[in-house]
């Protein structure tokens, strides 16, 4: 017998015994954590896998200034804290405030934060003031189950064209315009300047310091541009005072620190030219 051929017939017979030709080959199942293989959901199961159209697009208008009025006279009002436009104080130390991007603000700009302040707070904002009669507005915001200073006041200051000293000019709450948005209780306030503010003025809100309280889209425009606001009527028309010691106080400190340190100005809507300094 040719042994060459004895190694090659052994091996065709084992072969032949481990896979008989009636028997055929089963799938081993797959360890996968106790997971079922097909559970019958698809990796990106849509309409179209599921032989249905793809849904409708529809593109809708974005606005860069949100619902904020584009002649704005007010410098910095989604509160960019680059442009360093707003002071805020208590005692002698500065506000712990925040710029916020929420999900949803009344006017869809960014909000600003004034966290709790161990005594009376100001923020201090720039504006440019100009011919009458003006509007000036902001929306003011608390957490849902807090509350607002009574004595909390947003205020518009500056040189009237008939005066020889600065004047100020309370904003009011506007009936009806209460409205909850992400547990955020908001709140306009409004009013009419019926004269001329020389040069550059600004907003001063001031309160106890208690709780975070919350502002949207400050605005001064004048009365011919103030198309489409929120007020079904004309705002009222806020008589003029003369301002506080302290509220005074914190206007020359704000002013004291934009002499130190000038604001990189944002562009002018008026003019559509973009001052910057270097």
């Amino acid at each position: 017998m040719n042994r060459r051929l004895l190694l090659p017939a052994s091996l065709i017979a084992l072969l032949a015994a481990g896979c008989p030709d009636d028997e055929p080959l089963k799938k081993q199942p797959i360890a996968d954590a106790g997971v079922t293989p097909d559970a019958g959901l698809l990796p990106d199961a849509g309409e179209q896998d599921a032989g249905l159209p793809p849904p409708a697009r529809t593109l809708m208008p974005a606005r860069l200034l949100g619902d904020s009025p584009v002649e704005n006279r007010v410098q910095n009002p989604h509160f960019d804290m680059m442009t360093e436009l707003w002071y805020g104080f208590s005692n002698n130390d500065y506000l712990d405030m925040w710029r916020l991007d929420l999900p949803a603000t009344p006017s869809r700009l960014p909000a600003l934060e004034l966290r709790p302040s161990p005594g009376a707070r100001f923020l201090i904002g720039m504006v440019r003031c100009g011919p009458g009669p003006l509007v000036a507005s902001v929306w003011i915001g608390h957490e849902a189950g807090a509350t607002l200073d009574p004595n909390l006041r947003f205020v518009l200051y500056g040189l009237g064209e008939s005066s020889t000293e600065d004047l100020a000019f309370d904003l009011t709450p506007l009936e009806g315009s209460d409205l909850e948005l992400e547990r955020i209780l908001w709140r306009r306030y409004e009013a009419r300047v019926a004269e001329e503010l020389l040069g550059v003025g600004t907003f001063v809100f001031s309160d106890s310091g208690r709780g975070s309280v919350y502002l949207n889209a400050p605005s001064l425009i004048v009365e011919s541009e103030a198309q489409g606001m929120p007020s079904k009527t004309p705002p009222r028309v806020a008589p003029a005072r003369r301002p506080t010691a302290e509220e005074s106080k914190a206007v020359r400190r704000a002013l004291d620190e934009l002499r130190k340190r000038p604001p990189r100005l944002p562009p002018d809507p008026a003019d559509g030219l973009a001052r910057q300094r270097r």
